[in-house]
């Protein structure tokens, strides 16, 4: 970050995949759920967006896990946010 303009060179944002995660390990209460999720993710992402020139959004990856279609797909949700 340049403290002088208040802007950022780079900012890497990774979230999502741990909450679906927890939600498939029964720790819900550690997990966030998708609204607050997509609320918490505006709020981050109206910040950057005006102190970046750029802005680059990436999904998560996939699990990879032979049974984890399920995950997947609640992931998906997560990464359409």
């Amino acid at each position: 970050m340049d403290a002088e303009r208040g802007s950022y060179d780079l900012c890497f944002l990774e979230v999502g995949l741990n909450d679906v995660w927890r939600q498939f390990q029964n720790r819900p209460d550690e997990a966030v759920g998708l609204e607050e999720y997509a609320s918490n993710h505006q709020k981050i992402l109206g910040k950057l967006m005006s102190r970046s020139r750029q802005l680059v959004c990436m999904s998560e990856t996939p699990f990879g896990f032979d049974d984890s279609k399920e995950q997947n797909e609640v992931l998906q949700k997560y990464n359409d946010v």
